[in-house]
């Protein structure tokens, strides 16, 4: 029950600041702060788990497999969008 406290006091920190006040109030910290639902989401995986619901957590667990899949695609796709300096070459005369 402690993992299912911990994601429901977490779930309760997420919502209350998702409105467009507290995005300009908390600026870029805001996309940091919603980035627990990743966390959460473990965290509810292990609450599950735990109450030995074997169903739910096959479910829970294969769309955390799919999440971690997405945030390493992601990431991959941001290291492959980064510009890659080409040296000049000279112009050649006509």
């Amino acid at each position: 029950q402690t993992f299912g406290f911990i994601a429901l006091v977490c779930f309760t920190l997420l919502a209350s600041t998702s409105n467009d006040f507290s995005v300009r109030l908390l600026g870029k910290n805001w996309k940091r702060l919603h980035k627990l639902v990743y966390l959460i989401f473990w965290f509810i995986f292990l609450h599950v788990g735990l109450q030995n619901n074997m169903k739910y957590m096959l479910l829970i667990g294969g769309a955390g497999v799919l999440e971690v899949l997405s945030l390493l695609y992601d990431a991959w796709k941001k290291r492959q969008s980064v510009p890659v300096a080409v040296p000049s070459q000279p112009k050649e005369s006509v």
